[in-house]
């Protein structure tokens, strides 16, 4: 369950960021923006490896998602905590699943839930 929870979410951000590169991405990328499109390629290679390599891709997932953070942070306007929030917790919490399918952890059931 976390494996294919954690695999979609890592896509679905990966394609989300993706799209920044798209249209007017590459214009952007010759101004002040080189570093967040930087870390944001990096981010779509990460969920790439993470498909192929599991614990290879949740560190990856992980660096990216907190490098995302805190370029979000720093170099937002108005709202920086909003924008590093969104940028940054789809790929650390898909790295978070992905670490707990390693650890082999037990997903909760609905019967224990009701008891």
């Amino acid at each position: 369950m976390y494996l294919i929870t954690g695999r979609l979410l890592a896509t679905s951000a990966g394609v989300y960021i993706g799209l920044f590169f798209m249209g007017e991405g590459w214009k952007e990328l010759q101004s002040a923006y080189w570093l967040f499109f930087a870390i944001a390629s990096f981010s779509v290679l990460a969920v790439v490896v993470s498909w192929f390599e599991m614990k290879l891709g949740a560190w990856l997932l992980a660096v990216a998602g907190v490098a995302l953070g805190i370029d979000a942070y720093f170099f937002a306007g108005s709202n920086r905590l909003l924008i590093g929030l969104l940028l940054a917790l789809p790929l650390t919490l898909s790295a978070a699943l992905l670490y707990m399918h390693l650890m082999k952890l037990p997903a909760v059931s609905q019967k224990k839930i009701r008891k």
